[in-house]
């Protein structure tokens, strides 16, 4: 009788079991199809607010997708990979975008997370809601998990951001008219450290060049035929390519942005910034991008409208500059390569100087070096401390930039020469 009541029992568990389990399922699609309704109600009423909206005279949902105006030619974006629309005619079309991105923030079920049209386009989202506050209170655009993007803007955490220019490098064709990049700075507004450029992040944006041939680099750099894409990287790294190993000078433009500003660059450079584009030398190139990618923080600032013809990198610095230090600019720092800090050295030696200067720069390393350099010191007949300072400041100057340095840390060819002049400075 005990054995018949546990068999009962069993089959009593069994059969309720699958009664829970047919109720869950029929809840499931209840708050499945209710969920569905919703998304339809809410994308009905985004859809009829919309209807009388000109999407293709707005001017801040453009620069979100990046369009251009052209001569002879119709407003486009200069971005031309089909990952970054929604809609098959976005590129030319901003209103079709715009109902596809609706579309895709409201019925799409498919992808989730971090491949959701939400996680991918969180500058389209933020855009929605700021513009429509009451649709966006009513009828919210459904939210989903991105840990993705949080892990790229928790990992960038900028306070301020400044437009960098480099000056040209002879002996890259790419750099010949210079280069245009930004600076995230992760430190709040106040009195700024130079080493506080180590602790910094550098976006940059350039060609994916595959060859090495001059005469192919040179074709298909003016006819787009890299691939160009964005970059994020220590700033430091930009600091030593730029300062340090090509003897370029760096002006760093610091911007007038607000938090929220700040955060809408990141967004947009988060949809944009695993998009590959074509990269024109002479026009898309990183002085355009980097001036559009700032536009889409600020609709009173017009930084690309007058570029029509062709665009370098120095035309990105004087574009932010024209506005004047109260305006889109709020300082400008000059930093420069080790070859003009040798030469401002060099220009303020006198001829005695400039004598022993050499005699120190050509002691062999194999020799004594302190007591060389002082035998050299006194040779020279500079006996004023102030002069030998103005000396061997000069020959540090020039060990940094014969050796490239980065920082305090001299290359191993003068290290020995570096260190003996520093401890007797």
């Amino acid at each position: 009788m005990l054995a018949i009541d546990c068999h009962q029992l069993i089959r009593f568990g069994i059969l309720l079991i699958a009664t829970v389990e047919v109720l869950g399922l029929g809840t499931s699609r209840v708050q499945a199809a209710e969920a569905e309704a919703n998304s339809q109600v809410s994308l009905a009423a985004w859809s009829e607010r919309l209807a009388q909206w000109d999407a293709a005279h707005d001017l801040e949902w453009r620069r979100l997708l990046f369009y251009r105006s052209r001569w002879l030619r119709s407003a486009s974006s200069v971005v031309d990979d089909p990952r970054f629309f929604l809609s098959e005619s976005g590129q030319i079309n901003p209103a079709t975008e715009m109902r596809a991105t609706l579309r895709a923030f409201f019925e799409s079920t498919e992808a989730v997370g971090d491949e959701s049209a939400y996680c991918r386009f969180p500058a389209r989202v933020a855009f929605l809601n700021r513009r429509y506050p009451d649709l966006a209170s009513a009828f919210p655009i459904p939210v989903q998990k991105c840990p993705k993007w949080d892990e790229f803007r928790n990992g960038l955490p900028a306070k301020r951001i400044s437009l960098v220019f480099s000056s040209y490098f002879p002996n890259n064709a790419g750099s010949l008219f210079g280069h245009t990049l930004l600076r995230f700075h992760l430190q709040a507004t106040g009195k700024e450290r130079p080493e506080q450029a180590l602790l910094d992040i550098g976006v940059n944006y350039a060609a994916n060049v595959d060859t090495g041939n001059p005469l192919l680099y040179m074709f298909r750099g003016l006819t787009g035929g890299f691939q160009g894409s964005f970059s994020v990287m220590p700033y430091y790294m930009k600091i030593q390519e730029y300062n340090n190993a090509e003897s370029r000078d760096l002006w760093e433009y610091e911007l007038d942005l607000d938090t929220a500003e700040v955060q809408q660059i990141l967004a947009s450079l988060w949809e944009i910034g695993k998009i590959n584009l074509r990269y024109w030398y002479l026009d898309e190139n990183c002085a355009l991008l980097i001036l559009q990618l700032l536009e889409t923080a600020r609709t009173d600032v017009y930084l690309t409208d007058s570029l029509h013809a062709w665009v370098i990198p120095s035309d990105a610095a004087r574009r932010v500059s024209q506005y004047g230090p109260t305006g889109f600019v709020k300082a400008v720092r000059f930093r420069p390569s080790n070859l003009l800090k040798y030469e401002s050295r060099f220009n303020a030696l006198s001829a005695g100087e400039a004598t022993v200067l050499s005699q120190l720069i050509g002691i062999s390393e194999g020799s004594n070096l302190e007591p060389t350099i002082q035998e050299s010191l006194q040779r020279g007949e500079i006996a004023e401390l102030s002069s030998q300072a103005r000396v061997l400041d000069a020959a540090i100057e020039w060990v940094d930039f014969q050796t490239k340095a980065a920082g305090s840390e001299p290359g191993e060819k003068h290290l020995k020469l570096r260190n003996a002049l520093l401890a007797k400075r």
